[in-house]
């Protein structure tokens, strides 16, 4: 079996496949087994057996084409390895799989979706619902597979396969999609920014207009209030200077 130190090329692009066994009451829970992943030539990089951290009750061989002696024997490693191994060869590289999560999630590994390429999920080759991959090498490869027991190697081989026949535009589309929105939406964030900002000096003009008005209407309305007092006293003053003038006049006239 293959390990990660293998010397054959490790392209951007590598594909994945793996089986599984069942553990637990009729063995319906699933836990890793082997793990294989080939380079964009279909090369094997990597095909290794993982020991069971629990009793296997169902090796499913007549599907996974695992048997006792290949998860219990000298070769196969621990699941720790095998996460650091696989983890170094995913390390940002475009990953292609079908139903991958369901391989990530038994290697508890996760792997960003903008480098991940699943071939169940994408919508040219499964515009209603996901195909099984038996059935999708047959409509894009005109290619039988899975005969019989299953091999992770055949299977992660297949899967790029189908891959290259979209590669173009799938790869067209993760490519402009993405950048599109990322730019659409620093635009909106930029012309939010401007009108906050507009908004903003409008609300600080109105508050300054205000402030200058009602100076102005003080300043006004203060001024009104020194007239009329002016006007008040300037009565007040015509009215003593008339009351003195009838005082001098009817002295006279005595």
């Amino acid at each position: 079996l293959k390990g990660s130190g293998s010397s054959l090329c490790k392209t951007a692009i590598i594909a994945m496949d793996c089986e599984m066994v069942g553990v637990g009451d009729n063995g319906t829970r699933s836990i890793l087994a082997r793990c294989s992943i080939v380079n964009f030539r279909g090369e094997v990089l990597y095909d290794k057996f993982i020991k069971p951290m629990e009793k296997v009750t169902d090796y499913r061989t007549h599907v996974s084409g695992i048997r006792p002696k290949d998860i219990n024997g000298p070769h196969a490693i621990t699941l720790r390895q095998c996460q650091t191994e696989v983890a170094e060869l995913l390390d940002r590289r475009i990953l292609v799989g079908h139903a991958v999560d369901n391989d990530l999630s038994c290697l508890l590994l996760s792997h960003p979706k903008h480098l991940t390429r699943d071939t169940a999920y994408y919508k040219p080759l499964c515009p209603k619902r996901p195909k099984s991959l038996k059935k999708l090498s047959q409509v894009v490869l005109n290619k039988t597979i899975q005969t019989g027991e299953h091999s992770s190697v055949e299977d992660a081989q297949c899967t790029l396969e189908i891959y290259k026949v979209v590669m173009d535009e799938w790869e067209k589309s993760m490519s402009h999609g993405p950048r599109f929105n990322r730019k659409s939406s620093s635009k909106k964030s930029e012309v939010t920014k401007k009108t906050v900002t507009v908004e903003s000096k409008r609300k600080k003009i109105d508050v300054k207009q205000k402030v200058l008005n009602s100076k102005k209407g003080g300043e006004i309305e203060g001024i009104k209030e020194d007239k009329e007092d002016e006007s008040k006293q300037n009565k007040t003053v015509k009215k003593k200077k008339k009351t003195k003038n009838k005082g001098k006049k009817r002295r006279r006239t005595k």
